[in-house]
């Protein structure tokens, strides 16, 4: 026996020298049914890089994995229905119990019975895949999750904007000044290295940081495989299953990987609505804005009452595709793993690679965009490329047209509609965390709502495109937008 811990990597190299060591035996092979329609299968299938077996699996399971002429395709499609009649059940179904059943044979020949009492762990594991304690559960933890981020994320804010108001704003003023002059062009330096460089620091280290930082806790503990087996009946009623939900807890923290994701499920339909969904949930940029916008500026309840809405218009968008789109769920199996304790050092590393990310490559992002902004400010000129848009935002959302200039600029990064509104409050002499100065609260509200449900950031554009394609990546965009400006006018008609 060779003790193994994955998170940490220990024991790996003995266990593969170990597997090295054995005589090597006869893989578990499939039914009889099955291995005939593997065979029938893979004599279909062009050459690809996998063996004609693995081709057919894949294909069976995953449909749309493989490029497949049309001619093939109708001709899997009817061996597949003449599975189904004959046995009763498809084959994608049929694999997976089978699959499950050779595992619990292998494990059981390793496995010792000595079972430990149930611990803490166990027992809140059980507890949270009881459908009413477990949804509970949930709720408590996004509430605290949303709680944390408030009280921590604010003092942080805090603490960043006195610290770069007495250190750094005056050492960067006083060489703009210095090289170009009390001018124009000193002041469109600063907009970008002084209030957008401020922005961005403020916004990623107080709000978009600790998020990344939570996710992780969640996800080494194992608490998502909870999540899936719990949501499993509600997502049937969006024509998927419980694996979807994956892609909607990681699309917190960027819609990207979320979207690439859903390339794991099945059908084209099912990645579809996956997809769509997973652009509209709130990632951590757009949560900063809720949180660090909304949370902060208006108070707690009202962030929450944002998320609120934007999860009721999430499940809503969910079950109005699943009625308009032709097709049905299919079931799948999983293995279900216990809770454990997070193991910091992996839950950090992972955290620091996430926000470098977003830090290095969203930076360059925000100091140009501010540049850009504070060029058509100073000069006078934004007024003319706010105009077209003064009837949308002023007229139907009641909002200041200068928050929908921000809007405009966030197609290339979420964050980056929060950090120019606070650049233009920092800009007009107000301090770095009061919004409010250029904003009522009704008016952050609405704009909230409108940056978290409209068209997806460049980035998820380019992932849609290379999962579904052009024409539903334009789909997409068009129903999100539309959600967005329908929830937001209708935010601004019923706020007081």
């Amino acid at each position: 026996m060779v003790s193994t811990i994955a998170t940490t990597g220990k024991g790996l190299d003995e266990l593969m020298h170990s597997l090295e060591c054995r005589q090597r035996g006869v893989s578990p092979r499939y039914s009889a049914t099955l291995e005939a329609l593997f065979e029938k299968v893979g004599c279909l299938l062009p050459e690809t890089d996998l063996p004609p077996r693995s081709a057919a699996i894949t294909v069976l399971e995953c449909e749309g994995v493989l490029e497949i002429e049309p001619g093939v395709a109708e001709k899997l499609e009817e061996i597949v229905r003449a599975f189904i009649e004959k046995h009763g059940e498809r084959p994608e179904h049929r694999i997976a119990r089978e699959r499950h059943g050779l595992a619990g044979i292998l494990a059981s020949q390793v496995q010792t019975n000595h079972a430990p009492p149930d611990s803490f762990a166990t027992k809140f594991w059980h507890w949270s895949i009881t459908p009413g304690l477990g949804l509970f559960i949930l709720g408590g933890i996004v509430v605290a999750m949303m709680g944390f981020l408030f009280l921590v994320s604010g003092y942080l804010n805090d603490g960043i904007n006195l610290l770069w108001a007495s250190l750094v704003s005056p050492a960067v003023k006083a060489l703009a000044v210095g090289l170009l002059g009390n001018g124009i062009a000193s002041k469109i330096l600063l907009w970008g290295f002084d209030s957008g460089l401020l922005a961005v620091i403020s916004v990623g280290v107080a709000y978009i940081l600790p998020f990344f930082f939570l996710l992780g806790l969640l996800e080494d503990s194992g608490y998502y495989g909870s999540i899936v087996f719990l949501t499993d009946r509600l997502m049937h009623r969006f024509g998927r299953n419980g694996r979807s939900v994956i892609s909607l807890v990681s699309a917190l923290g960027c819609n990207v990987p979320a979207i690439l994701s859903t390339r794991i499920l099945p059908h084209r339909r099912e990645r579809f609505i996956a997809a769509t969904l997973a652009t509209m949930v709130p990632c951590a940029p757009r949560i900063a804005v809720i949180t660090g916008g909304v949370a902060l500026a208006v108070g707690p309840l009202a962030g929450l009452g944002v998320l609120g809405v934007v999860m009721v218009a999430v499940v809503s968008a969910g079950l109005l595709l699943n009625r308009l789109m032709p097709g049905e769920s299919h079931g799948f199996v999983m293995e279900m793993f216990p809770l454990r304790r997070p193991n910091l050092r992996p839950t950090l590393r992972k955290t620091w690679k996430n926000f470098k990310d977003f830090l290095f490559v969203g930076l360059p992002f925000v100091v140009l965009g501010c540049l850009l902004l504070g060029g058509l400010y100073e000069t006078g000129k934004i007024w003319v490329l706010a105009a077209p848009l003064r009837p949308l935002m002023e007229g139907f959302l009641g909002i200041p047209v200068i928050a929908g200039l921000t809007l405009v600029f966030a197609f290339l990064r979420k964050e980056l509609a929060l950090q120019l509104l606070l650049t233009f409050a920092i800009a007009g002499g107000h301090s770095g965390n009061n919004i409010l100065a250029i904003m009522t609260p009704k008016q952050l509200i609405v704009f909230a709502l409108v940056n978290t449900l409209y068209i997806p950031c460049i980035a998820s554009v380019g992932a849609l495109i290379k999962v579904l394609g052009w024409k539903e990546t334009l789909g997409i965009a068009l129903i999100t937008l539309t959600t967005a400006l329908l929830v937001g006018g209708a935010a601004n008609l019923l706020l007081p």
